[in-house]
Protein backbone atom coordinates (compact mmCIF):
# COMPACT_ATOMS: atom_id res chain seq x y z
CA UNK A 1 0.00 0.00 0.00
CA UNK A 2 1.11 3.57 -0.34
CA UNK A 3 1.10 6.19 2.41
CA UNK A 4 -2.19 7.30 1.89
CA UNK A 5 -3.62 4.31 2.14
CA UNK A 6 -1.60 3.43 5.25
CA UNK A 7 -2.85 6.55 6.98
CA UNK A 8 -6.14 5.96 5.91
CA UNK A 9 -6.02 3.10 7.94
CA UNK A 10 -4.74 4.16 10.64
CA UNK A 11 -7.09 6.90 10.62
CA UNK A 12 -10.48 5.12 10.15
CA UNK A 13 -9.08 2.61 12.87
CA UNK A 14 -8.85 5.33 15.17
CA UNK A 15 -12.54 6.40 14.48
CA UNK A 16 -14.20 3.43 15.08
CA UNK A 17 -11.81 1.45 17.65
CA UNK A 18 -11.84 3.07 21.10
CA UNK A 19 -8.98 1.20 22.80
CA UNK A 20 -7.76 2.18 26.40
CA UNK A 21 -4.05 1.32 25.88
CA UNK A 22 -1.48 1.44 23.34
CA UNK A 23 -0.87 -1.86 22.81
CA UNK A 24 -5.31 -2.52 21.94
CA UNK A 25 -4.47 0.44 19.19
CA UNK A 26 -1.54 -1.00 17.92
CA UNK A 27 -3.37 -4.37 17.43
CA UNK A 28 -6.60 -2.89 16.24
CA UNK A 29 -4.64 -0.78 13.67
CA UNK A 30 -2.38 -3.77 12.32
CA UNK A 31 -5.20 -6.12 12.16
CA UNK A 32 -7.03 -4.07 9.52
CA UNK A 33 -3.70 -4.00 7.99
CA UNK A 34 -3.41 -7.68 7.70
CA UNK A 35 -0.08 -7.56 10.03
CA UNK A 36 0.80 -9.99 12.48
CA UNK A 37 1.64 -8.97 16.31
CA UNK A 38 2.72 -11.55 18.59
CA UNK A 39 0.14 -12.25 21.26
CA UNK A 40 0.16 -11.35 24.97
CA UNK A 41 0.69 -8.33 26.93
CA UNK A 42 2.98 -5.36 25.79
CA UNK A 43 5.73 -7.29 28.02
CA UNK A 44 5.59 -10.47 26.14
CA UNK A 45 5.40 -8.21 22.95
CA UNK A 46 8.14 -6.42 23.22
CA UNK A 47 10.75 -9.51 24.15
CA UNK A 48 9.05 -11.02 21.22
CA UNK A 49 9.37 -8.72 18.96
CA UNK A 50 12.95 -7.75 19.68
CA UNK A 51 14.15 -11.32 18.91
CA UNK A 52 14.66 -9.89 15.91
CA UNK A 53 12.92 -13.29 14.40
CA UNK A 54 9.20 -12.71 14.60
CA UNK A 55 7.34 -12.48 10.88
CA UNK A 56 8.45 -9.43 9.15
CA UNK A 57 9.40 -7.36 12.11
CA UNK A 58 12.95 -6.53 12.06
CA UNK A 59 15.05 -3.71 13.58
CA UNK A 60 15.98 -0.39 12.38
CA UNK A 61 16.64 2.87 13.24
CA UNK A 62 14.53 5.36 14.36
CA UNK A 63 15.25 7.16 10.74
CA UNK A 64 14.72 3.97 8.96
CA UNK A 65 11.02 2.99 11.09
CA UNK A 66 10.00 6.80 9.45
CA UNK A 67 10.90 6.32 6.40
CA UNK A 68 9.41 3.10 6.15
CA UNK A 69 6.15 4.40 7.54
CA UNK A 70 6.39 6.90 4.87
CA UNK A 71 6.27 4.67 2.25
CA UNK A 72 3.33 2.82 3.57
CA UNK A 73 5.38 0.15 5.30
CA UNK A 74 4.03 -0.67 8.91
CA UNK A 75 6.41 0.73 11.70
CA UNK A 76 6.62 0.94 15.41
CA UNK A 77 8.50 2.24 18.05
CA UNK A 78 8.27 -0.05 21.38
CA UNK A 79 9.61 -0.19 24.64
CA UNK A 80 8.04 -2.94 27.97
CA UNK A 81 5.73 -1.01 28.49
CA UNK A 82 4.77 0.83 25.05
CA UNK A 83 4.29 0.95 21.86
CA UNK A 84 3.65 3.70 19.08
CA UNK A 85 2.19 3.56 15.63
CA UNK A 86 4.30 4.93 13.43
CA UNK A 87 2.30 7.49 10.49
CA UNK A 88 3.24 8.11 7.69
CA UNK A 89 4.36 12.36 7.01
CA UNK A 90 1.84 13.60 4.26
CA UNK A 91 1.12 16.81 4.57
CA UNK A 92 -1.99 17.27 2.74
CA UNK A 93 -3.27 13.97 4.76
CA UNK A 94 -1.42 13.98 8.36
CA UNK A 95 -3.09 11.64 11.29
CA UNK A 96 -3.90 13.71 14.51
CA UNK A 97 -0.67 12.71 16.87
CA UNK A 98 -1.78 11.14 20.02
CA UNK A 99 0.19 8.48 22.30
CA UNK A 100 0.17 5.59 20.58
CA UNK A 101 0.45 7.62 16.87
CA UNK A 102 2.75 9.57 16.04
CA UNK A 103 5.11 10.85 13.21
CA UNK A 104 8.43 11.33 13.99
CA UNK A 105 10.04 14.54 13.27
CA UNK A 106 12.20 17.75 14.87
CA UNK A 107 9.28 18.33 16.78
CA UNK A 108 8.65 14.66 18.30
CA UNK A 109 9.83 15.02 22.29
CA UNK A 110 12.48 13.26 23.91
CA UNK A 111 9.85 12.57 26.17
CA UNK A 112 7.76 10.56 23.79
CA UNK A 113 10.36 8.34 22.12
CA UNK A 114 12.71 7.93 25.61
CA UNK A 115 13.20 4.11 26.15
CA UNK A 116 12.11 3.04 22.58
CA UNK A 117 13.38 0.64 19.95
CA UNK A 118 12.46 0.72 15.90
CA UNK A 119 10.67 -1.99 14.36
CA UNK A 120 9.20 -2.35 10.45
CA UNK A 121 7.32 -5.21 8.89
CA UNK A 122 10.12 -5.66 6.39
CA UNK A 123 9.48 -8.22 3.60
CA UNK A 124 13.09 -7.63 2.26
CA UNK A 125 13.81 -5.48 -0.67
CA UNK A 126 9.76 -4.65 -0.99
CA UNK A 127 7.28 -2.99 1.15
CA UNK A 128 4.45 -4.24 2.68
CA UNK A 129 1.82 -4.28 -0.16
CA UNK A 130 4.11 -3.72 -2.77
CA UNK A 131 3.84 -6.66 -5.70
CA UNK A 132 6.93 -8.64 -5.75
CA UNK A 133 5.76 -9.97 -8.94
CA UNK A 134 6.54 -6.67 -11.42
CA UNK A 135 3.71 -4.50 -10.70
CA UNK A 136 1.63 -2.56 -8.17
CA UNK A 137 -0.58 -4.08 -5.52
CA UNK A 138 -3.07 -1.91 -3.70
CA UNK A 139 -4.78 -5.25 -2.01
CA UNK A 140 -4.45 -6.50 1.23
CA UNK A 141 -5.30 -9.31 3.06
CA UNK A 142 -6.90 -8.08 6.73
CA UNK A 143 -6.44 -10.54 9.80
CA UNK A 144 -9.46 -12.89 10.44
CA UNK A 145 -12.67 -10.93 12.40
CA UNK A 146 -13.53 -14.38 15.13
CA UNK A 147 -17.04 -12.70 15.78
CA UNK A 148 -17.82 -14.39 12.09
CA UNK A 149 -16.46 -18.08 13.11
CA UNK A 150 -19.71 -19.23 14.01
CA UNK A 151 -20.90 -18.11 10.39
CA UNK A 152 -17.89 -19.43 8.81
CA UNK A 153 -17.92 -22.76 10.26
CA UNK A 154 -22.29 -23.11 10.20
CA UNK A 155 -21.48 -22.51 6.13
CA UNK A 156 -18.75 -24.81 5.71
CA UNK A 157 -20.88 -27.92 7.49
CA UNK A 158 -23.23 -26.97 5.68
CA UNK A 159 -21.68 -28.22 2.22
CA UNK A 160 -18.96 -30.47 3.64
CA UNK A 161 -20.79 -32.08 6.77
CA UNK A 162 -18.63 -32.59 10.05
CA UNK A 163 -18.00 -36.18 9.96
CA UNK A 164 -15.69 -38.07 11.98
CA UNK A 165 -15.45 -41.74 11.39
CA UNK A 166 -12.27 -44.37 11.78
CA UNK A 167 -9.63 -43.17 9.47
CA UNK A 168 -10.29 -39.62 9.16
CA UNK A 169 -8.46 -37.33 11.05
CA UNK A 170 -10.17 -34.09 12.15
CA UNK A 171 -13.53 -32.80 11.82
CA UNK A 172 -14.63 -29.68 9.54
CA UNK A 173 -14.96 -28.07 12.90
CA UNK A 174 -11.13 -28.93 13.87
CA UNK A 175 -10.09 -28.17 10.23
CA UNK A 176 -11.38 -24.66 10.78
CA UNK A 177 -10.13 -24.40 14.62
CA UNK A 178 -6.46 -25.13 12.85
CA UNK A 179 -6.82 -22.96 9.97
CA UNK A 180 -7.83 -19.75 12.35
CA UNK A 181 -5.62 -20.82 14.64
CA UNK A 182 -2.10 -20.11 12.03
CA UNK A 183 -4.34 -16.57 11.04
CA UNK A 184 -1.65 -14.03 11.50
CA UNK A 185 0.85 -16.69 9.62
CA UNK A 186 -1.36 -17.04 6.92
CA UNK A 187 -2.33 -13.30 6.66
CA UNK A 188 1.53 -12.21 7.14
CA UNK A 189 2.48 -14.63 4.60
CA UNK A 190 -0.09 -13.85 1.87
CA UNK A 191 0.35 -10.25 2.03
CA UNK A 192 3.71 -10.85 1.92
CA UNK A 193 3.55 -12.44 -1.69
CA UNK A 194 0.81 -10.58 -2.41
CA UNK A 195 -1.91 -13.56 -2.20
CA UNK A 196 -5.70 -13.32 -1.82
CA UNK A 197 -5.88 -15.44 1.45
CA UNK A 198 -9.22 -17.16 0.66
CA UNK A 199 -6.77 -19.57 -1.94
CA UNK A 200 -4.73 -20.53 1.15
CA UNK A 201 -7.47 -20.90 3.27
CA UNK A 202 -9.41 -22.80 1.01
CA UNK A 203 -6.65 -25.78 0.30
CA UNK A 204 -5.51 -26.14 3.79
CA UNK A 205 -9.23 -27.02 4.87
CA UNK A 206 -9.91 -29.19 1.80
CA UNK A 207 -6.56 -30.74 2.30
CA UNK A 208 -6.80 -31.27 6.34
CA UNK A 209 -9.92 -32.31 5.93
CA UNK A 210 -8.97 -35.87 4.01
CA UNK A 211 -6.13 -36.37 5.79
CA UNK A 212 -6.33 -39.86 7.24
CA UNK A 213 -4.44 -42.74 8.88
CA UNK A 214 -3.09 -43.85 5.00
CA UNK A 215 -1.15 -40.81 4.93
CA UNK A 216 0.33 -41.46 8.44
CA UNK A 217 1.23 -44.72 6.54
CA UNK A 218 2.62 -42.96 3.84
CA UNK A 219 4.68 -40.70 5.88
CA UNK A 220 6.18 -43.40 7.91
CA UNK A 221 7.52 -45.15 4.33
CA UNK A 222 9.11 -42.04 3.61
CA UNK A 223 10.91 -41.52 6.83
CA UNK A 224 12.14 -45.64 6.77
CA UNK A 225 13.19 -44.38 2.66
CA UNK A 226 15.34 -40.99 4.38
CA UNK A 227 16.70 -43.56 7.09
CA UNK A 228 18.00 -46.09 4.52
CA UNK A 229 19.57 -43.11 2.48
CA UNK A 230 21.47 -42.09 5.53
CA UNK A 231 22.53 -45.66 6.65
CA UNK A 232 23.73 -46.12 2.50
CA UNK A 233 25.59 -42.99 2.63
CA UNK A 234 26.74 -43.68 5.76
CA UNK A 235 28.19 -47.29 5.06
CA UNK A 236 29.60 -45.61 1.72
CA UNK A 237 31.78 -43.84 3.98
CA UNK A 238 33.71 -46.88 5.98
CA UNK A 239 37.07 -48.07 5.00
CA UNK A 240 37.31 -50.72 2.41
CA UNK A 241 38.02 -53.41 5.30
CA UNK A 242 35.05 -51.87 7.40
CA UNK A 243 32.48 -52.75 4.35
CA UNK A 244 34.18 -56.24 4.04
CA UNK A 245 32.81 -56.89 7.16
CA UNK A 246 29.35 -54.50 7.82
CA UNK A 247 27.19 -55.78 4.92
CA UNK A 248 25.08 -52.65 2.69
CA UNK A 249 22.22 -51.64 4.49
CA UNK A 250 18.56 -53.57 3.37
CA UNK A 251 16.18 -51.32 2.31
CA UNK A 252 13.54 -51.47 3.96
CA UNK A 253 10.05 -53.28 3.01
CA UNK A 254 7.76 -50.53 2.83
CA UNK A 255 9.57 -46.79 1.39
CA UNK A 256 8.91 -43.92 -0.33
CA UNK A 257 10.62 -41.44 -1.91
CA UNK A 258 8.48 -38.83 -1.48
CA UNK A 259 4.91 -38.63 -0.54
CA UNK A 260 2.36 -35.29 1.00
CA UNK A 261 2.73 -33.98 3.92
CA UNK A 262 2.02 -31.39 6.83
CA UNK A 263 -0.69 -28.42 6.52
CA UNK A 264 -1.07 -28.37 2.92
CA UNK A 265 -0.41 -31.87 2.50
CA UNK A 266 2.26 -31.24 -0.19
CA UNK A 267 5.02 -33.64 -1.63
CA UNK A 268 9.01 -32.17 -1.26
CA UNK A 269 9.09 -31.69 -4.87
CA UNK A 270 6.35 -29.62 -5.92
CA UNK A 271 7.51 -27.42 -2.55
CA UNK A 272 11.28 -27.20 -4.62
CA UNK A 273 9.59 -26.48 -7.86
CA UNK A 274 7.53 -23.48 -5.73
CA UNK A 275 10.44 -22.51 -3.97
CA UNK A 276 12.51 -21.77 -6.71
CA UNK A 277 9.81 -20.67 -8.96
CA UNK A 278 9.63 -17.84 -6.53
CA UNK A 279 13.00 -17.42 -6.09
CA UNK A 280 13.11 -16.55 -9.86
CA UNK A 281 10.35 -14.29 -9.24
CA UNK A 282 12.34 -12.48 -6.74
CA UNK A 283 9.81 -13.38 -4.13
CA UNK A 284 12.07 -14.67 -1.71
CA UNK A 285 15.80 -14.83 -1.08
CA UNK A 286 16.42 -17.95 -0.15
CA UNK A 287 18.69 -20.78 -1.37
CA UNK A 288 17.48 -22.38 -4.45
CA UNK A 289 17.21 -26.35 -4.07
CA UNK A 290 17.12 -29.81 -6.55
CA UNK A 291 14.49 -31.79 -6.08
CA UNK A 292 16.77 -34.59 -7.94
CA UNK A 293 19.37 -34.51 -4.99
CA UNK A 294 17.37 -36.49 -1.80
CA UNK A 295 19.33 -34.46 0.81
CA UNK A 296 17.43 -31.72 -0.59
CA UNK A 297 14.32 -33.54 -0.70
CA UNK A 298 14.54 -34.55 2.72
CA UNK A 299 15.20 -30.99 3.97
CA UNK A 300 12.24 -29.77 2.24
CA UNK A 301 9.98 -33.02 3.17
CA UNK A 302 10.62 -33.01 6.78
CA UNK A 303 10.31 -28.64 6.78
CA UNK A 304 6.75 -29.45 5.17
CA UNK A 305 5.99 -32.46 7.75
CA UNK A 306 7.40 -30.77 11.15
CA UNK A 307 7.07 -27.20 10.86
CA UNK A 308 3.24 -25.71 10.14
CA UNK A 309 4.73 -22.20 9.26
CA UNK A 310 6.49 -23.52 6.50
CA UNK A 311 3.96 -25.22 4.92
CA UNK A 312 1.93 -22.74 5.17
CA UNK A 313 4.81 -20.39 3.47
CA UNK A 314 5.26 -23.04 0.90
CA UNK A 315 1.28 -23.38 0.22
CA UNK A 316 0.78 -19.37 -0.20
CA UNK A 317 4.55 -19.44 -2.61
CA UNK A 318 2.50 -22.39 -4.92
CA UNK A 319 -0.04 -20.33 -5.69
CA UNK A 320 2.05 -18.84 -8.09
CA UNK A 321 3.54 -21.99 -9.46
CA UNK A 322 -0.61 -22.95 -9.63
CA UNK A 323 -1.37 -19.94 -11.71
CA UNK A 324 1.72 -20.16 -14.06
CA UNK A 325 0.80 -23.28 -14.99
CA UNK A 326 -3.00 -22.33 -15.57
CA UNK A 327 -1.35 -19.38 -17.50
CA UNK A 328 -2.30 -16.76 -15.37
CA UNK A 329 -0.73 -13.43 -15.45
CA UNK A 330 -1.02 -10.41 -13.28
CA UNK A 331 -1.97 -9.94 -9.74
CA UNK A 332 -4.16 -12.83 -8.04
CA UNK A 333 -6.06 -10.35 -7.04
CA UNK A 334 -7.62 -9.87 -9.79
CA UNK A 335 -8.33 -13.10 -11.04
CA UNK A 336 -11.84 -14.10 -12.23
CA UNK A 337 -13.87 -17.16 -11.40
CA UNK A 338 -12.54 -19.59 -13.57
CA UNK A 339 -9.12 -18.48 -13.17
CA UNK A 340 -9.51 -19.15 -9.68
CA UNK A 341 -10.28 -22.33 -10.53
CA UNK A 342 -8.07 -23.24 -12.18
CA UNK A 343 -5.12 -21.64 -9.90
CA UNK A 344 -7.35 -24.43 -7.28
CA UNK A 345 -7.59 -27.23 -9.88
CA UNK A 346 -3.60 -27.31 -10.08
CA UNK A 347 -2.72 -28.06 -6.71
CA UNK A 348 -4.09 -31.22 -7.17
CA UNK A 349 -2.48 -31.76 -10.32
CA UNK A 350 -4.45 -32.18 -13.74
CA UNK A 351 -7.35 -33.93 -15.81
CA UNK A 352 -10.89 -34.55 -14.73
CA UNK A 353 -10.21 -35.27 -11.15
CA UNK A 354 -8.08 -31.92 -10.64
CA UNK A 355 -11.33 -29.90 -12.42
CA UNK A 356 -13.33 -31.26 -9.96
CA UNK A 357 -11.57 -30.92 -6.72
CA UNK A 358 -11.12 -26.93 -8.11
CA UNK A 359 -14.88 -26.66 -8.80
CA UNK A 360 -15.32 -28.03 -5.57
CA UNK A 361 -12.74 -26.25 -3.59
CA UNK A 362 -14.07 -23.17 -4.92
CA UNK A 363 -17.64 -23.15 -3.13
CA UNK A 364 -15.35 -22.92 -0.13
CA UNK A 365 -13.05 -20.29 -1.62
CA UNK A 366 -16.49 -18.06 -1.45
CA UNK A 367 -17.23 -18.80 1.96
CA UNK A 368 -13.67 -17.44 3.48
CA UNK A 369 -13.93 -14.93 1.25
CA UNK A 370 -17.47 -13.93 2.41
CA UNK A 371 -16.20 -13.36 5.73
CA UNK A 372 -12.66 -12.46 5.20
Amino acid sequence: MNKKQYNNVIENTLKHEHADDSLSTARAIFDNMGVALPQGDIKTVYETITTDNYMGWKSCTMQEAQAAADKGVAAIGISGDKIVVLSAKDEEQPVAQTASVMTLDEKTSAFAVDGMRYYSYNYGSTGQGECTTGGSCCHFNRLFNNKNKDALLNDLIAIMGNRQDLISHYTTTECVDIILNYDSTITSYCNMYCVPKELVQTLLLRELWCVDSIDTVADEAVKAYFRWKEECENWSKLSFAEQLIIPYPEAPLVMREDCSTGLGQMFAWVAIDANNLARNKGLISTRAYNKDDWHDCREVWFNLHNNDTFAIKMTTLEMYHCADYAGICGSLFHCKEAQIKAILSRYNGTGTAAQNYGNECYEYYKIFKKYS
